[in-house]
């Protein structure tokens, strides 16, 4: 590739991802907490019940709702404890869950 078309093709690219702009780790379908959200809490709950939380919540409310899950029978690892708070406190909107 010639120089001039590398830079070229170099400056689109990070026009692209500037106007995209970088997906936050909530956004991250492969998310750990993500993950973990949709598996161990519908155990329980549907997503609307969780659902109906975010952007209430900060991440000390959602560690005491999980440490309160977790006190009613929530099979949670300290690990995926604190995956499933961090990205419950980080989430934009409720459409990320989904």
């Amino acid at each position: 590739m010639y120089p001039r078309t590398f830079i070229i093709v170099s400056m689109f690219v990070i026009s692209i991802l500037i106007a995209d702009g970088y997906p936050s780790a909530a956004q991250d379908t492969n998310d750990p907490g993500k993950l973990i959200v949709q598996e161990q809490c519908t155990k329980c709950h549907n997503l609307r019940r969780v659902k109906a939380y975010i952007g209430k919540l900060d991440m000390s409310g959602w560690t005491d709702l999980v440490n309160k899950m977790v006190k009613n029978g929530a099979k949670l690892t300290p690990e995926e404890k604190d995956a499933a708070i961090k990205f419950l406190s980080s989430v934009p909107s409720p459409s990320a869950l989904e």
